[in-house]
């Protein structure tokens, strides 16, 4: 467990400015080690002031520190600690500005960065400008600084939206789904793409299993109901097909799954397929 040093302190003082009056600040220091890394400490300084109107203000500045006791950098308001290839390197706020620093002290950075997150080994989402896209710790661009969103939506799997169209791609810029859909959404262990109103699948891996040519692809309780014209087939969580497209209508009735049939009669649907 790593060794903390934990330090309070108060300070009481009354100062008018107009209604409110300042009651009481706290200075908490806290001392502690990054997690798998016994090299360095990271010092929070969090300053909290209390006012007459029961509201609060705080903030934190941090220092990170050598075990010796030399300081490698201070007075950010954010600090992540990465080790790459046994390196290791940090990604902080300094000025309104987010950089990457190595063990050493030495500034990596060059751009100006909104923001900095570790989302893989030596990948770190960025922001620019309002544009999303991935570096890694040299800040070689990995995936181009372009997109309006990249969300995680699966396992290394990131949703992203160009110029008002979205697709699927990993942290190495493999893209699985190209920006060309209205939407796309994470249904169970599928997802459902929509475009020019017609929908489609991609499976968990983000592959495109069923291409977007169906009137409509819904949930059911735990299955995919997929519709081509007036006919209904069912799809297991995964996509896999339970019933072919040919049912009037699909229901479940007690956690059984029924189709309508051209008699019109119900019918047990079960996976046979």
């Amino acid at each position: 467990k790593p060794a903390q040093k934990h330090h309070n302190y108060n300070h009481h003082h009354h100062s008018s400015s107009s209604s409110r009056t300042i009651v009481k600040t706290n200075y908490i220091n806290d001392e502690h080690n990054f997690q798998n890394c016994t090299e360095h400490t990271l010092l929070s300084n969090t300053v909290v002031t209390f006012y007459s109107d029961g509201t609060k203000r705080s903030y934190t500045k941090y220092t990170v520190k050598n075990n010796d006791g030399s300081i490698l950098i201070e007075d950010c308001y954010s600090v992540k600690h990465v080790i790459h290839n046994k390196k290791h390197y940090f990604l902080f706020r300094k000025n309104k500005k987010y950089q990457i620093m190595d063990e050493n002290g030495n500034i990596i950075s060059s751009r100006n960065y909104n923001s900095l997150k570790e989302i893989g080994e030596n990948r770190i989402l960025t922001t620019v400008d309002k544009k999303y896209g991935v570096i890694d710790l040299a800040e070689n661009i990995v995936i181009p600084i372009k997109y309006k969103s990249f969300e995680q939506i699966g396992k290394d799997i990131y949703l992203t939206k160009l110029n008002g169209y979205y697709g699927l791609i990993d942290s190495n810029n493999n893209i699985f789904v190209k920006n060309e859909y209205d939407s796309i959404k994470r249904k169970y262990d599928i997802f459902i793409l929509k475009k020019e109103g017609k929908y489609g699948l991609a499976n968990k891996n983000a592959q495109i299993i069923y291409e977007p040519k169906y009137d409509k692809i819904k949930t059911l309780g735990e299955y995919i109901i997929i519709k081509d014209g007036n006919k209904s087939g069912v799809l297991d969580a995964s996509g896999n097909m339970i019933a072919e497209i040919k049912y009037k209508k699909v229901r479940l009735k007690r956690n059984q799954l029924e189709g309508k049939n051209n008699n019109g009669n119900w019918e047990r649907i079960d996976n046979q397929l």
